[in-house]
Order: C-alpha cells, then sequence, then structure tokens
C-alpha cells in the first residue's frame, strides 16, 4: 500500500528578534529598541509606584472602617452585597467553574459563604462612604491625571474605558482616586523595615 502526501507549506517557529521593526509592531508608543525600553521602565515604575500607592490606601480605608462608627442602610448594604454576589460567581463560571465545587473546597456551607461576602459588602459600602464624604468636604473633583490613573488599572486607554463605564463612572472613579491619594498624603505613614533575622522571627 502506497500514500502520496501533498506537503503545501512547511513553517518554522523562530524566536523574535528585538529591533525596530519588532519595537513598531508591538508598541504604539516607541519606534526604537531604547525607546520601547524605556516605556517598559517607566511602565514598571509606575506600576511599582501604584501599588505601594494601593497598599498604603488599603491600609488607611481598613482603619478608618474599624474606627468609624458608619452605619449603612439596609438598602446599600443589600446592592452591594448582590454585587458582590454576582462578580465573585461570575469570575468562578468564567473559569470553568461552578460554586458547589468551589464551596467544597474551601470548606464552606452556602450560609458561610454568604456571611464572608455580607462582610466584605458592608466594608465596601463603609469605604464609599467614606471616601464620599472626604470628596464633598474637600471639594475634591475628577481631573485627567486621576483618569490617566483609573484607565491604567484597567489596563485601557481613558477613551476606551469611558465607552464602557460611561463619563459620570469615569469621573467618579478618578474623583475618587483622588481622594485616596489625598489620604495618602495627609496621613502619619510608617514606614518599618523588616530583616532577614526578623523575618525568620516572625516564622
Amino acid at each position: 500500500m502506497v500514500f502520496e502526501v501533498t506537503v503545501n507549506e512547511v513553517k518554522v517557529q523562530k524566536d523574535a528578534e528585538l529591533n525596530d521593526e519588532f519595537v513598531k509592531r508591538v508598541s504604539d508608543k516607541s519606534a526604537t529598541v531604547e525607546e520601547y525600553r524605556q516605556e517598559i521602565r517607566e511602565e514598571l515604575e509606575a506600576i511599582r509606584e501604584m501599588s505601594i500607592e494601593n497598599y498604603i490606601s488599603n491600609q488607611i480605608m481598613a482603619q478608618l472602617v474599624e474606627t468609624s462608627d458608619i452605619v449603612c442602610g439596609s438598602d446599600d448594604l443589600e446592592a452591594a452585597f448582590a454585587t458582590q454576589k454576582a462578580n465573585f460567581e461570575s469570575q468562578i463560571m468564567s473559569v470553568g467553574g461552578d460554586m458547589e465545587t468551589y464551596l467544597t473546597w474551601m470548606g464552606l456551607t452556602q450560609e458561610e459563604y454568604e456571611e464572608k461576602l455580607m462582610i466584605a459588602a458592608e466594608n465596601a459600602v463603609k469605604q464609599e462612604m467614606i471616601i464620599d464624604e472626604i470628596i464633598a468636604r474637600e471639594g475634591i473633583e475628577a481631573d485627567d491625571a486621576a483618569r490617566e490613573k483609573v484607565a491604567f488599572m484597567y489596563d485601557e486607554t481613558v477613551d476606551s474605558l469611558t465607552a464602557v463605564i460611561g463619563e459620570n463612572m469615569m469621573d467618579k472613579m478618578a474623583a475618587m482616586q483622588n481622594a485616596l491619594e489625598f489620604l495618602c498624603e495627609n496621613a502619619e505613614v510608617t514606614v518599618v523595615e523588616t530583616t532577614a533575622a526578623a523575618e525568620a522571627e516572625a516564622e
């Protein structure tokens, strides 16, 4: 028995070469290798700074929520709970999972799962109320710099993100970003350097 095979095409995979032509294909900002390297350095630095800012603002917000006597309205709490639940379960489904399997894997009952969501929802409502109060008291508004930061966090441009969430939501998120930066700038932040010996002792 004889088989005849026709080979239409043969392809060889090659590693991409970092040159100006490659840069033009993958970057909208840079035209040369050196410009691209600088672009990457700036992006990494921006990510590092944003990570630090987010950590500090999260710590500040946690303390404000813990020490506040805010009472959440039932309607706000129910809405936040429904949003938290829908978002989380959507994430589980997006990776091919289901809630029954997730709860079993985590060792949680449905009641325990919903209790955790309610705590997260209450914190979210309190944080938003605190931020809204700061915005109102300090007269904080959205600006282009804050819009750029919000868009960067979602790996979008300002225009593309605004097209999805709308101008009002974009301005609200930008104002919240400025309020968080206001908190960071006016908080007393203590930086503690952790040594290897201290880390070993803590373990």
